[in-house]
């Protein structure tokens, strides 16, 4: 009985029906070997006559439960059919084409959670790189702006030595230089502006003035251009009461240039040129109208009359 109770096979049903059939014809006749029942009355002989005709029988109500022997043999019975469900540890097995339901072992359940500290293990990972791939991008940046300050620094360190160089070159060269020489050097000189009219001139006296007008006026459209007259530096741009708009221009010689009125600042600083745009007319300040107010200021002291300053320079 113990190979009967861990294994049991169940015969499909087109097979099962046949095999029944065998079973309990000897099942019956092993309880009639055993004890023996009395004889059946004619009208139950026919019943079972009827019964066994179409093919189907049941044990009656009455009867014992089968022996040993009995089970034994339908164990056999089964054992003998084709296709069967075996039942063993939890494990239900289809042999017949049929589902297969698998209970997960220990070990299974093992694996299941190291391929979870797994995935965990690879996602941290992952995370991992990421940072780092982040702080090398970070990185990167950073030492490209430092090299680009460093390649600016010594740009601007090279330039600076080029105009000193320059400047040691010229003086030199003036250091050396005859009279004739100097004065075959050429020097480039503009006008402040390029359309205009000449009003009110240097010293004049009126109402618009506290003193005497120190410059030349130079009547212009609103916007016109303005220039510095030659090669200088802009040592100062801003608003000063009655002159406005303001830029003063140290040229080379130590002269130093005021532009007055000025409606709007194109630089405020640096280095600039003869012809260099360095702001626009305006009427700013004490004006009644718009126009440019130019002074000149030898060696940055008392203003001069600026037109024969020009006329010496060969512009007007």
């Amino acid at each position: 009985m113990a190979g009967f109770s861990d294994t049991l096979r169940i015969p499909d049903d087109a097979r099962a029906q046949s095999v029944r059939r065998e079973v309990l014809d000897s099942v019956e006749a092993t309880e009639a070997a055993a004890s023996p029942s009395p004889a059946p009355s004619n009208r139950e002989a026919a019943a079972g006559q009827r019964k066994k005709r179409g093919g189907h029988r049941r044990a009656a109500s009455n009867k014992s439960f089968p022996t040993i022997p009995a089970v034994a043999g339908v164990a056999t019975l089964v054992a003998a059919g084709a296709g069967a469900l075996t039942l063993q540890s939890g494990v239900i097995t289809a042999a017949a084409g049929e589902t297969t339901a698998h209970s997960p072992m220990p070990g299974e359940i093992a694996l299941s959670v190291n391929q979870v500290q797994q995935a965990r293990a690879e996602a941290a990972a992952r995370a991992d790189r990421s940072k780092r791939d982040a702080k090398a991008v970070s990185d990167a940046k950073a030492a490209a702006a430092r090299e680009a300050r460093i390649a600016v620094e010594k740009e601007r360190a090279a330039w600076a030595e080029a105009q000193s160089k320059q400047a040691q070159a010229l003086e030199r060269t003036a250091a050396g230089a005859t009279d004739t020489q100097v004065f075959e050097r050429h020097i480039e000189w503009v006008l402040p502006v390029e359309k205009f009219r000449l009003s009110a001139g240097f010293g004049r006296s009126g109402s618009m003035w506290s003193n005497l007008h120190t410059g030349q006026d130079f009547a212009s459209p609103m916007g016109t251009p303005v220039r510095s007259v030659g090669e200088g530096r802009i040592i100062d741009a801003s608003y000063d009461g009655p002159y406005g708009n303001r830029i003063k221009v140290q040229l080379t010689d130590g002269t130093v240039t005021w532009y007055c009125h000025l409606s709007a600042y194109k630089l405020r600083s640096g280095y600039v040129e003869a012809g260099t745009v360095i702001g626009y007319v305006g009427s700013t300040g004490n004006s009644t109208g718009p126009h440019l107010h130019f002074e000149v200021h030898p060696s940055g002291g008392d203003a001069i009359d600026p037109l024969p300053w020009l006329r010496e320079r060969g512009l007007l």
